[in-house]
């Protein structure tokens, strides 16, 4: 027999799920994201389109005479070199002289804007959200009390976070010659530019903030 105290705080959650997708789904525009999924965040203080998006890049970069360690210990011995005294390990690296980093990638993006969508058109800013080294998109929203995205949607912020070139679920090309640091500014740029052209969900942002 089924206990209907288990039953009825789950039917109260579908149904509270089914409306939530079935208002979003029509009120906001998800076009220029490949496989869109519309959700709350983490603390579900506004509303956000989650997908894949395509960015296409042409940057100077270094060809790195230098191949990616295989185990462990090839990474330690990698940075005891680097930190030697006198050491000449990052000089011989980037001895390979300059190169360009040219191509198409596809870059995981979260776009978070207030859930009641007429406010849509009062939103005219949006933070750019990056991570650091070691992280992904979500360092922005890890629980539903330590969420950025949230705090910047109650301030009357979007946001943008996103996964990096070589992190996450975006494009993981050669870590040595295209992931580096002119290619990652090159996505950067290049995010700016959708927004503030309106590409992605049509949504025209006057103002990009980055933050980092």
């Amino acid at each position: 027999m089924t206990n209907a105290s288990v039953c009825l705080p789950l039917a109260f959650l579908l149904n509270h799920l089914s409306g939530f997708t079935s208002a979003t789904t029509m009120a906001f525009n998800t076009s220029g994201f490949f496989n869109p999924v519309i959700h709350p965040p983490t603390g579900g203080g506004s509303t956000c389109i989650s997908g894949s998006i395509t960015v296409s890049i042409n940057t100077p970069g270094t060809k790195l005479l230098y191949k990616a360690p295989q185990d462990q210990m090839a990474v330690t011995e990698s940075f005891v070199e680097l930190f030697q005294v006198n050491s000449t390990f990052g000089a011989d690296a980037a001895a390979g002289g300059s190169s360009v980093i040219s191509g198409e990638y596809s870059i995981f993006v979260k776009l978070c804007l207030p859930s009641d969508p007429s406010r849509l058109d009062e939103i005219k800013t949006v933070q750019l959200l990056t991570h650091g080294a070691t992280l992904d998109h979500t360092y922005w929203g890890i629980s539903p009390n330590y969420s950025y995205i949230d705090v910047a949607s109650a301030a009357g912020y979007a946001t943008l976070s996103y996964d990096q070139l070589g992190v996450g679920n975006s494009d993981h090309p050669d870590p040595i010659q295209a992931v580096q640091a002119t290619s990652q500014v090159a996505v950067v740029h290049e995010l700016v530019g959708l927004l503030r052209n309106g590409k992605l969900g049509g949504y025209h942002f006057d103002k990009v903030y980055l933050n980092i």
